[in-house]
């Protein structure tokens, strides 16, 4: 019996109101975003138990999965990848560190540092079931917006996770 490292990947949406601010499940979020530009949220990514993105690392949700599509796509044809956030200094890396194993990283900025920083979290897991988990939560984030009426049409995104599906886990 083949031993898999979980890989747990959500998306939220963030709900403002006054001086509170909430993180709604995507698959609970029951409000139209019809007419937003942007779309604020958190992703969260957590591998063998270890959070490596919280809520607390929010963005622009809408501009985060696609880049992260982005770095998909390069690692599967460079065998790694450096994703930044859209409005944050936080970098997201994945790396081919072995036959089938990589290592995902979430690193901030330091501005005045010399050195590079420590990673701020990093777990190992297996190639094919980290691609299983992102592409099937990438998916389940753009089908759940297309319902939500958003004026975005991801049928770009969604494409490009079906072509990554194909070439990563076939």
């Amino acid at each position: 019996m083949i031993h898999l490292t979980p890989v747990e990947v959500r998306s939220f949406l963030m709900q403002k109101h006054k001086r509170n601010t909430t993180f709604i499940p995507i698959e609970d979020w029951s409000s139209s975003l019809r007419g937003q530009s942007f779309i604020e949220g958190a992703l969260e990514l957590t591998i063998g138990g270890k959070p490596l993105m919280t809520q607390a690392m929010w963005d622009e949700i809408d501009f985060l999965w696609p880049m992260i599509i982005k770095g998909l796509e390069e690692l599967a044809t460079r065998g790694s990848a450096s994703v930044w956030f859209p409005d944050q200094p936080i970098e997201l890396v994945f790396e081919r560190v072995r036959k089938d194993t990589l290592r995902v990283a979430v690193q901030p900025l330091r501005l005045g540092t010399a050195r590079r920083p420590t990673w701020r979290a990093a777990a190992g897991v297996e190639e094919r079931n980290f691609y299983a988990h992102m592409i099937g939560a990438g998916e389940h984030f753009f089908r759940r917006l297309e319902e939500l009426e958003t004026d975005g049409g991801f049928q770009q995104e969604l494409r490009r996770l079906e072509t990554l599906r194909s070439q990563a886990l076939s």
